[in-house]
């Protein structure tokens, strides 16, 4: 048995599948940056304690190198326009993303510019303490 089903007031009838609407993510570069500011900051304090130091650190660069995959002007942008935070922890995040931007743009495999990256993250580790 089929049922007849009326249009009220120019909606879509009842037993029709309705279009199911795409949700939009947006990536924010700088909530991102900012996220990766607020997890150094800590690492870089307290260094010397971390067991996991030196994976920390890979992770936060791995992070910053999707961040600049996504949106490299952006990621280069938030160094720019940003002004709050502490130097000591916005410095070596805003090189890590010229570095990862240039090193990328000169064809070197990700996994190759580890070193670079990591030593910038940790550069002013001295200014933490």
């Amino acid at each position: 048995m089929v049922e007849k089903t009326e249009e009220i007031s120019g909606q879509v009838p009842l037993d029709l599948p309705q279009k199911k609407k795409k949700e939009v993510v947006v990536f924010d570069v700088f909530e991102a940056i900012r996220q990766v500011e607020r997890e150094l900051e800590p690492l870089l304090a307290s260094w010397a304690d971390q067991d996991d130091f030196t994976s920390k650190i890979v992770n936060l660069w791995r992070t910053l190198q999707e961040i600049c995959s996504r949106d490299e002007d952006a990621a280069l942008a938030v160094g720019m326009i940003e002004r709050e935070g502490k130097y000591s922890v916005k410095h070596p995040i805003d090189t890590a993303v010229i570095c990862e931007v240039t090193l990328k743009n000169q064809d070197m495999a990700p996994d190759a510019r580890c070193s670079v990256l990591s030593a910038s993250l940790t550069m002013n580790i001295a200014m933490t303490q």
